[in-house]
């Protein structure tokens, strides 16, 4: 063995010191996976619907000081994105209120930065629309058929909460079902309230369309389909989603 290539030689040394920054990249560069992203897509929803709620509230009182008889009608915040120009011949037109207001006669640097609220606004929901289509599009390829069953959204939540598909596929159906609902089991065993009887699932069309003393029951069968799709999620199953469909509608239809 020559001298460069002797195990204590500083070019040797090099080399193993340069190959394992390699390795330790390439293990990196494999335990970062499409399920990261999602989780940071869910994590931005979460917080939009806050932020868009609070932006709009500070909005509508400037607007209330501006025009007070206006600010009735634009009280939701759909209506409230439909002013264009803040002149109060504009807007007494656009909802139909008289032009003569009691509220404060703004300057023109306030009406700009209420404008640019207003703006702001449009730019946040159209921003959330981006996450969602974007979170939709992850949780279809990470679950397919949990996301046909539990609805995009709704599988793009269990997978988050749960860390990975495969923790989500190892979970009992009883864990699936107060998934996100951790507040209220915590309050359950610390003071004997009653227990949940469902967490994200609530929020689909099966649970969240059905009668309040059947909800539970409804939420155990979603989440006992829910183990089947994430198990044949994760093993690369066919498609099984409208089997279980058609079993948790079949129960439903029973129930009622």
């Amino acid at each position: 063995m020559n001298g460069k290539n002797a195990p204590n030689s500083p070019d040797w040394k090099e080399k193993m010191h340069n190959q394992c920054i390699k390795e330790a990249i390439k293990k990196t560069k494999e335990n970062i996976t499409e399920q990261d992203l999602l989780n940071v897509y869910v994590s931005y929803l979460e917080i939009m619907d806050e932020l868009i709620n609070s932006y709009f509230e500070r909005a509508s009182e400037h607007f209330i000081i501006y025009y007070p008889e206006a600010s009735i009608k634009a009280s939701m915040l759909d209506d409230f994105l439909k002013i264009k120009n803040l002149s109060r011949k504009e807007i007494s037109k656009l909802f139909s209120v008289s032009e003569a207001s009691m509220g404060l006669d703004l300057k023109e640097n306030d009406l700009k930065i209420l404008g640019q609220s207003i703006e702001t606004l449009k730019s946040l929901i159209s921003q959330k629309k981006a996450f969602e289509q974007r979170t939709k599009e992850l949780a279809m390829q990470i679950a397919k058929n949990t996301s046909e069953l539990a609805g995009e959204l709704i599988a793009a939540k269990l997978l988050a909460a749960a860390g990975s598909l495969k923790r989500l596929m190892l979970m009992p159906s009883s864990t699936i079902q107060v998934l996100g609902a951790e507040k209220a089991l915590f309050r359950h065993l610390r003071t004997k309230a009653k227990p949940p009887k469902h967490g994200i699932i609530f929020n689909t069309s099966f649970v969240s369309s059905a009668p309040i003393n059947h909800r539970g029951k409804i939420a155990r069968a979603l989440a006992s389909k829910i183990v089947i799709s994430a198990k044949v999620d994760y093993y690369k199953g066919k498609s099984i989603s409208a089997e279980l469909i058609k079993d948790l509608n079949k129960k439903i239809s029973g129930l009622k």
